[in-house]
């Protein structure tokens, strides 16, 4: 049993004094029964940790035929549900705030609270959820039946504090919502923005207002010298730990990439197939994840999962990255392998690619990093407004 360590939260609402009272969470559970009978009487829902949604909306289609969708557990606006298997002890509570009435696996028991705040009791949930896991059983995967979790205990404050909590959440989670969908609708526009950029549907001028010339017809290979990397002996000591960044293609997730998890020294690299590249330099994975680009902020070097490129003085390198998150299907076109997918040095070489003059390579790569920055701007404002509500809920929950 979860042993609190107060009685009461750090943070709480002024004209709420009494100590929140331990309780056995059945005293609050009200079970939902129903299951469909007729085919496609319902909307089928998939519960994330997005929240609960339309099937489709989550997986890009329905999964379930409308012949199969019978014999699932209705969940009515408003009822809170969970997948009751998990494979790590974790279980996350959803509140069916749709606006329908949908249907969901069996997997899901369906409830609500009564006389409590539905919305309270999923944000507590979740807060305790490696808690609630405790009390799951099985062994491959871990089975947390609704009968489990009436039987759980938690300090649960009284119905008025419930809402005032609940609903001072859900004004944070708004935010939250408004600044993913701010987000998602910038990546739209920048990836429609990117289609027509490169399939010259949208031209630039010069200062001038002129003109630029033709693109010209080439190959990547001519845009830049491709590099591959290499790997020290992991069991020589001194070859690691110095000062020069050596990169993994599980690193390379954002557009510029500064630090690495692991460094090489001045040994490690003479004796490894690395090279020491440029500031600059396009780190490429070519290996297992195809297609991933950074842009090197300082001097590094990479393992051999790379096939990075120092770009010429008469391209852009920010042109060509972009050029390059652009056509990764391209390079997973071109990728083979059975263990894993692949692309060599050579048939990145060959790639065609259509260029501007440097200066149009510019103007472009710069107007797709302003793109680049708003979506930052937003991002880091929803990563903060993600923390202060994690931040909330350790003070507003015992």
């Amino acid at each position: 049993m979860l042993k609190f360590a107060k009685s009461q939260p750090d943070l709480r609402f002024p004209e709420f004094r009494l100590d929140w009272e331990e309780l056995r969470v059945g005293n609050y559970i009200d079970e939902f029964r129903g299951r469909s009978s007729d085919n496609n009487e319902y909307q089928m829902l998939t519960s994330s940790n997005r929240g609960l949604m339309k099937q489709e909306e989550y997986y890009g289609q329905n999964r379930i035929t409308e012949k199969d969708n019978t014999g699932f557990n209705i969940i009515p606006p408003g009822y809170i549900t969970y997948r009751s298997r998990s494979d790590n002890r974790t279980f996350t509570f959803n509140i069916n705030d749709l606006g329908i009435t949908g249907v969901i696996s069996t997997y899901y028991p369906v409830f609500s609270i009564k006389h409590g705040s539905n919305r309270f009791f999923v944000e507590y949930f979740n807060y305790h959820q490696h808690y609630l896991g405790k009390y799951s059983v099985g062994t491959s995967q871990q089975v947390l039946s609704l009968n489990e979790l009436r039987e759980i205990k938690l300090r649960i404050p009284e119905r008025a504090e419930q809402q005032k909590i609940a609903a001072f959440l859900s004004a944070v989670d708004e935010k939250i919502r408004q600044l993913t969908r701010k987000k998602k609708l910038l990546l739209k526009y920048k990836n429609g923005v990117m289609q027509q950029i490169f399939s010259q549907k949208i031209r630039f001028k010069d200062d001038k207002e002129n003109d630029f010339p033709d693109w010209e017809e080439s190959r990547l290979g001519a845009v830049g010298q491709i590099i591959g990397g290499g790997t020290p002996e992991t069991d020589k000591k001194e070859y690691w730990g110095g000062n020069i960044p050596w990169f993994t293609p599980t690193e390379i997730k954002s557009k510029f990439v500064d630090k690495s998890l692991r460094t090489l020294t001045e040994l490690g690299l003479r004796k490894s197939s690395a090279t020491l590249l440029p500031k600059g330099t396009l780190l490429l994975s070519s290996r297992a994840t195809v297609g991933d680009v950074g842009i090197a902020l300082n001097e590094c070097c990479t393992n051999q999962g790379f096939q990075s490129i120092i770009v010429n003085d008469q391209n852009a390198n920010e042109f060509i990255y972009y050029w390059l998150t652009n056509n990764r299907k391209e390079l997973l076109r071109r990728s083979n392998g059975s263990t894993f997918l692949e692309i060599s040095k050579s048939e990145i070489s060959k790639i065609p690619i259509l260029l501007p003059s440097e200066p149009e390579q510019s103007i472009i790569a710069k107007f797709l990093s302003s793109i680049d920055n708003k979506i930052e701007l937003v991002n880091g404002q929803l990563e903060g407004t993600k923390a202060f509500k994690e931040g909330l809920m350790q003070q507003m929950f015992v």
